[in-house]
């Protein structure tokens, strides 16, 4: 009985905090379309969890712990923010090897190999919150890490090993669920 009164307990606490913070979830596009959610964690950070697809059969998924700063010197009405943080990025695809087959003038690798990786990735972005639920962010987000299987790249040829995710520049739009009750105070001036 002890139990379940404590795991309730802790899952009301949970409940209560997770209301009380400012939250916002949208769609985040780069070399991947992604989902994406942020959660304050204080009220100079928080927390981002992206899972998405690219355009050529990989998945990923990315949890970034960002510091938030105000960029005062441009506020009107909204807020914008500069944000910078770390992180750790997975994700699993496949990786076209082979022999190069051409057909009708179109060359391409005959075999797909199943790879995965692992990497730490840093990002940094800049984002405005509309003074309604809305919010626009273009973030850069590089990784570097351990790939599982075989990569090749077009400089290079085969790369075994080393992921490289150094061109993660994106365009994020998210619906905010929590507007600061500062920032409502403010505009109820306006």
């Amino acid at each position: 009985m002890k139990k379940i009164a404590v795991i309730l307990f802790i899952f009301n606490v949970f409940v209560q905090w997770s209301e009380a913070q400012p939250r916002a979830i949208g769609g985040r596009l780069g070399n991947y379309f992604e989902v994406s959610y942020q959660h304050a964690v204080t009220e100079k950070s928080m927390a981002a969890l992206e899972v998405g697809a690219s355009f050529h059969s990989n998945i990923e998924a990315a949890l970034v712990y960002n510091w938030v700063f105000p960029i005062t010197t441009w506020q009107n009405k909204g807020a914008f923010n500069w944000y910078a943080g770390t992180g750790i990025i997975g994700g699993w695809g496949e990786t076209a090897v082979g022999r190069v087959v051409s057909e009708n003038g179109i060359s391409y690798r005959n075999d797909l190999q199943p790879r995965a990786f692992v990497a730490g990735a840093v990002c940094i972005g800049v984002e405005y919150q509309f003074w309604f639920p809305l919010q626009l962010s273009v973030d850069y987000r590089p990784a570097a890490g351990i790939g599982f299987g075989d990569y090749y790249t077009a400089k290079t040829g085969k790369s075994s090993g080393f992921y490289p995710g150094f061109s993660s520049f994106a365009l994020s739009v998210r619906y905010l669920f929590h507007v600061s009750d500062k920032k409502e105070t403010e505009q109820n001036r306006e």
